[in-house]
């Protein structure tokens, strides 16, 4: 998958830049599958970018990381890349649940980073 957004395609500048992103890259990943519940749980499949009109030309769009389904709703989970675990204003959270909740016609989401 790197490959494909390698080099300047993927905005790197130099060759030791892009290095250092895929090292990060690769601890994330390493975190992520070592976590148990990952291994366990299926992600609810969704488009890469669904699109929910809300009027008044505005248009949600995003890309959720991870969706899956619980008792009766649903719950989203954001991940943070960064060492910066994400601010308390950002509202990039609120967007996914509003999107999902109109996309999937239902108001149980849960959602956390």
């Amino acid at each position: 998958q790197w490959k494909q957004l390698a080099g300047e395609k993927g905005g790197f500048t130099s060759v030791d830049e892009e290095k250092t992103y895929q090292e990060r890259a690769a601890k994330i990943l390493d975190r992520f599958w070592g976590h148990k519940h990952f291994k366990e749980t299926q992600p609810v499949k969704m488009p890469d970018f669904p699109q929910l009109d809300i009027g008044e030309d505005i248009i949600l769009t995003g890309r959720l990381d991870w969706l899956e389904k619980e008792n009766d709703g649903y719950h989203i989970v954001g991940f943070k890349a960064g060492e910066d675990e994400g601010r308390d204003d950002s509202i990039q959270l609120p967007i996914r649940v509003v999107l999902t909740s109109g996309i999937l016609e239902i108001n149980k989401i849960r959602a956390s980073i």
